[in-house]
C-alpha cells in the first residue's frame, strides 16, 4: 500500500490531471514527480546513454575552447613579437646605423681639417663622405617603408629636411673647402655651422630611437597581457569543464543507486 502522504499526493495530482491543471507535476515512469528548473536538461540526462554522452560532450567542448584559446593566444603572441622584431628591432638598428654614418662624417672632416692636406687624400675623404650619404639615403628610404605611428611619422617627417640641410649646407661646403685647402675655415665650418646643423638632426634622431624603444615595450606589454588572458581563459575552461564532468557523474551515479535502492526495498518487502 501507497503511504498516506503519497496517497493524497496522488489523489491530487491526478485529479488536477483530469482538470488540465498539473503544471507543477508530471508522470514520469509511472511515478509523480514535480517540475523544476532542471527539466531543460532532460534530453541530456533522460537515459544512462545521454548522460555519458553529454558528459564525454562537455569534456571535449572544454579541451576544444581549451585548445582554441591557447592557439588564438599564441597567434597573438607570434603577432607581437614578429612586429617587435620588424617594426621596432630592425629600424631600430637601422637609425643606430644611420646616427654612427652622420658622425663618422662629421669625424673624418674635422680630423682633415685638423691633419691637412699630407695625412689624407682628398678623394679618400670623398669617396667615405659619398658612401656614408648613399648608404644612409638607402636606410632611410627602407625605414620609410616600415609601419610609423602617428607620432613616429611626424618625427622622421622632421627629421627628413635636417638630414639634407646637414648634407647640402654642412658636409658639401666643408669638402669644397678642403678642396681649397682652406682647413682654417673648415675648422670653423665644422665646429660651427656644421656642427648646428648635425645636433638639429641628431635630435630628431634620438627621438626616433626613444619611439622604438617605447613602442616595443607597448609590444611586449601587450603581448604578455595577450598571454596571461589566454592562460586564465584556459584554466576557466579546464576548471568549468571539470566541474560540469564531476556534476554529471555524481548525478549519473544517484540516477542508477537511486533506482536500484528501491528496487532493493521492494524486492526486500516482498521477500519479508
Amino acid at each position: 500500500k501507497l503511504p498516506r502522504d503519497q496517497r493524497e499526493q496522488a489523489e491530487r495530482v491526478y485529479a488536477a490531471i483530469r482538470e488540465k491543471k498539473a503544471g507543477a507535476f508530471k508522470i514520469e515512469a509511472g511515478m509523480i514527480r514535480k517540475r523544476s528548473i532542471f527539466d531543460v536538461l532532460a534530453p541530456f540526462t533522460r537515459s544512462f546513454k545521454a548522460r555519458l554522452t553529454t558528459m564525454v560532450g562537455v569534456l571535449s567542448l572544454a579541451m576544444l575552447v581549451i585548445g582554441a584559446v591557447g592557439l588564438l593566444g599564441l597567434k597573438e603572441v607570434n603577432q607581437r613579437a614578429k612586429s617587435i622584431y620588424e617594426d621596432r628591432s630592425v629600424p631600430l638598428a637601422q637609425l643606430f646605423e644611420i646616427n654612427d654614418r652622420m658622425k663618422e662624417n662629421s669625424l673624418v672632416m674635422l680630423r682633415s681639417a685638423i691633419e691637412g692636406r699630407n695625412r689624407r687624400d682628398l678623394s679618400e675623404v670623398q669617396g667615405i663622405i659619398t658612401a656614408n650619404i648613399e648608404r644612409i639615403t638607402r636606410l632611410w628610404s627602407d625605414y620609410m617603408s616600415t609601419y610609423l605611428t602617428p607620432e613616429e611619422k611626424s618625427v622622421a617627417e622632421s627629421f627628413t629636411p635636417k638630414r639634407i640641410a646637414y648634407v647640402d649646407h654642412g658636409l658639401k661646403p666643408a669638402l669644397a673647402m678642403l678642396a681649397d685647402g682652406k682647413y682654417d675655415e673648415l675648422n670653423v665650418h665644422m665646429t660651427g655651422r656644421a656642427a648646428d646643423l648635425f645636433q638639429a638632426a641628431k635630435v630628431d634622431m634620438d627621438r626616433l630611437v626613444s619611439i622604438q624603444v617605447k613602442e616595443a615595450k607597448f609590444e611586449y606589454d601587450a603581448a604578455e597581457s595577450t598571454f596571461f588572458v589566454a592562460e586564465v581563459a584556459a584554466i576557466a575552461a579546464l576548471c568549468l569543464g571539470l566541474l560540469l564532468a564531476a556534476w554529471f557523474s555524481v548525478a549519473t551515479v544517484r540516477a542508477i543507486a537511486r533506482p536500484l535502492g528501491h528496487l532493493n526495498d521492494i524486492m526486500s518487502k516482498i521477500a519479508q
